[in-house]
C-alpha cells in the first residue's frame, strides 16, 4: 500500500498494528468531508497513471522508441 498510497495526499497510511493511528486515521477521515474529498479526486487522478490507456501509451512509445534505430540502420543498409 505504501508504494501506492501517499499518506497525506492520495489517502491515510497506518502501520499494520497500529491500533491507535488507525483509529485516528478513521476520526480523520470522518471527521473532515472536505479532506476526504480531496484525497478522493487526487487518489483518481493518480490511478488514472495506471489503466489500461496508459499503460498502452507507455508500451506503444516504447516500440516507438526501439523501432527508430532499426528503420535508421534498415535506411542505411539499404543505400
Amino acid at each position: 500500500p505504501a508504494a501506492i498510497v501517499a499518506n497525506g495526499k492520495t489517502g491515510w497510511l497506518v502501520p499494520p498494528d497500529g491500533v491507535d493511528a488507525l483509529t485516528d486515521a478513521l476520526v480523520a477521515a470522518a471527521s473532515d468531508r472536505e479532506e476526504r474529498r480531496a484525497r478522493g479526486e487526487r487518489a483518481y487522478a493518480e490511478s488514472r497513471h495506471y489503466g489500461w490507456p496508459a499503460i498502452a501509451r507507455r508500451i506503444a512509445s516504447l516500440y516507438e522508441e526501439l523501432l527508430v534505430p532499426t528503420q535508421e540502420r534498415a535506411a542505411r543498409v539499404g543505400r
